[in-house]
């Protein structure tokens, strides 16, 4: 008696959204299913077919994803690459074990299409490559000279086949260690080859944040008056036409207004003007620079991805609680085979965007987007202006990118955003110090800066973790309370995120990012902190590395950038350690939180892994002696006062005890 398998794509979604399941029985041959099996649904409706050639598996990703499979021409590649697909489909696994969602199965079918279009070249079937060792080293050298981004999911693929039979899958995968060997260095080699995402400078990141919080407070006064004018501006095609238009009113449905008439009537005019509002294309275009900018803000705040961020629904918004910030729900970007629940703490004025965002999407779903399950946070406005608006239907799995270009953000100040060589030097290479940055594609000094979503959230977490590789003097005052929180929900390496609700992914989230990045941020403020110190270290650690470890010569500073990787490494295992404090830094490896109390100095002075840089005393005593001066105007006879006079005298007798080391090393 046969044994049958049952197979279904996609579990863990909605019913009405499930493909067909798929029953392999032992006694037959390979998977290969009918020809109207049910590949994707929508709403119980059947989307694709086995027998198609295009499979549409949008219900099953973020956003529209269609494999359409009759580029190739020969009926037997093709066979053989829906073959390979359907088989990823069921039995396909990420690093967690989940199943495949629709954009993974979409980068296997590109992976099936190379393949095809490689063996229609040699007059061969994909089956031959697969079996033959010496082709498929060919195949894999051949990518990884033309599109080695391939490689990646290649290997994915015949990890795949291998842990299947060959009867199953009725494909002859022949393992080879020195095959999977070569694969396995060449994707590492391509994955290295990619730089890390770009730091956002620290004055540029605050000062944008500045400028975009200085839009919301001229446009959100006006937020019920947009709403309303973009209710009648929708359902009436006579309203706001240019004035040339009113000899031809009577062709238009509806009462008719010229744009003049229409502004000053929900009073917009001085709104208008001042952003240059003049006609129906710049009103949705000025629409769409809001939501920009809110969206801008959003990622600032919060480090969502991109999709994570323009896929919110128009309730996403958690008040603070006397247990919990101010958050925001969503779900993440990354399929996992369901909608998966995400949190993210952000700051209280976030509501300000959420509103406007409201604001704007709530008049375009009343009349283009009653057929969506749920009011989206942020719509298009694009087509609302156009001649066949009447006919539009909005499609949610559809969204702008948003674009790295600042003029589809309401305008931000080109020379507060431009990049100097003290951002490059003091802030992009502390941060890489062993990446090549004359070679970026964009990043040039005297240019500005291109904002992308994927920046901040980089950023974001590299702030909140106080790595010491830039001053956040500039940001303290906007962001210093939300990194604050950040770091305690998400930081020191544990995603205390679980908290927020309970469903925050571990894989994905911004919490788990930062915790995979902090040696890698400590690693490098060691090394510009320590290695690359360009003044005296002092106390005992700071001793220590003074002596042996400083690099002092431009050839050393080279040698010190090529190890950071390994050093990072050393970081990682727990073999070095460096965190800031007030006084500079310290290399102890056991739980210590003394340079948090008010009395640091006592504990940090005397201990062996204390690094201390004069320049930075030389700050605590400024501060000190202001604090002993207010408390003498307040309270000149108090226990206080002369408790921090004798701190300040203390700290500038120890200031002075290091100006005359610093002199000796100098002289020697």
């Amino acid at each position: 008696m046969s044994h049958v398998v049952t197979f279904q794509p996609f579990a863990g979604i909605r019913d009405d959204l499930l493909p067909d399941p798929f029953y392999y029985d032992e006694g037959n041959s390979h998977i290969e299913p009918s020809p109207d099996h049910v590949i994707s649904r929508r709403d119980g409706f059947v989307l694709s077919r086995y027998k198609d050639n295009t499979w549409d598996l949008t219900p099953y990703a973020t956003k529209r994803t269609v494999l359409i499979f009759d580029t190739i021409c020969n009926i037997s590649l093709l066979s053989e690459m829906k073959r390979l697909t359907y088989i990823f489909m069921i039995y396909g696994r990420g690093r967690s074990g989940t199943m495949p969602g629709g954009a993974s199965v979409a980068h296997i079918f590109y992976t099936t299409k190379i393949l095809a279009q490689y063996a229609n070249s040699k007059a061969i079937g994909i089956n031959d490559i697969l079996k033959n060792k010496r082709i498929l080293k060919n195949f894999i050298a051949f990518q990884n000279r033309n599109s080695p981004s391939i490689l990646t999911s290649l290997r994915v693929l015949l990890n795949t086949l291998k842990s299947i039979s060959e009867k199953r899958s009725g494909f002859i995968y022949v393992y080879d260690k020195k095959v999977e060997r070569l694969l396995g260095r060449l994707v590492q080699m391509y994955s290295d080859s990619h730089d890390q995402t770009e730091l956002i400078p620290v004055s540029i990141y605050a000062t944008a944040a500045k400028m975009r919080w200085e839009h919301m407070s001229c446009v959100e006064p006006y937020a019920k008056k947009l709403s309303v004018f973009l209710t009648e501006f929708i359902n009436n095609e006579a309203f706001a036409r240019p004035s040339k238009k009113l000899p031809e009113k009577s062709k238009y449905n509806g009462e008719f207004s010229t744009w003049d008439d229409a502004t000053a009537k929900y009073g917009l005019t001085g709104l208008f003007e001042k952003y240059g509002v003049t006609r129906h294309k710049s009103f949705t275009s000025f629409l769409n620079q809001i939501q920009n900018t809110c969206r801008h803000l959003i990622h600032q705040y919060t480090g969502m991805r991109e999709r994570e961020c323009a896929t919110l629904a128009h309730d996403c918004w958690l008040e603070k609680t006397s247990e919990m910030p101010s958050r925001i729900r969503g779900y993440t970007s990354k399929y996992i085979g369901y909608k998966n629940p995400q949190v993210w703490i952000t700051h209280d004025d976030i509501k300000r965007v959420i509103n406007l965002l409201n604001a704007i999407s709530k008049p375009i779903y009343e009349h283009y987007g009653k057929h969506l399950k749920k009011r989206p946070l942020i719509m298009r406005t694009g087509f609302i202006a156009g001649k066949n608006k009447e006919t539009q239907s909005y499609d949610e799995s559809v969204c702008h990118t948003l674009s790295n270009s600042n003029s589809y953000e309401l305008s931000l100040s080109i020379e507060d955003i431009t990049l100097t060589q003290q951002h490059l030097d003091n802030e992009l290479r502390a941060v890489e110090p062993d990446r090549d940055w004359s070679k970026h594609e964009w990043i040039e000094v005297g240019k500005p800066w291109h904002f992308a979503a994927h920046q901040y959230r980089r950023s974001l977490a590299v702030y909140a973790l106080g790595s010491g590789l830039v001053s956040l003097f500039a940001i303290k005052e906007q962001f210093g309370h939300l990194l604050s929180l950040i770091t305690a929900y998400y930081g020191n390496g544990n995603l205390t995120a679980k908290r927020l609700d309970g469903k925050i992914d571990e894989t994905n989230h911004i919490g788990k990012y930062m915790a995979s990045i902090d040696y890698q941020i400590k690693a490098y403020g060691f090394i510009k902190n320590v290695y690359l110190s360009e003044e005296p270290l002092f106390g005992a650690g700071g001793v220590h590395f003074e002596k042996h470890v400083i690099a002092r010569t431009p050839e050393d500073r080279e040698a010190v950038m090529k190890s950071a990787p390994h050093t990072a490494k050393k970081f990682k295992s727990g073999l070095l350690h460096w965190h800031d404090t007030p006084m500079g830094g310290c290399i102890c490896s056991d739980k210590c939180d003394k340079y948090l109390l008010p009395d640091f100095f006592i504990y940090c002075n005397g201990c062996d892994h204390s690094v201390q840089k004069l320049s930075k005393i030389e700050k605590i005593a400024e501060a000190q002696y202001k604090s002993a001066m207010a408390w003498g105007e307040r309270m000149p006879d108090s226990i206080v006062h002369r408790t921090e006079v004798r701190k300040s005298i203390a700290l500038n007798e120890y200031v002075e005890l290091l100006k005359r080391k610093q002199e000796k090393l100098e002289t020697v």
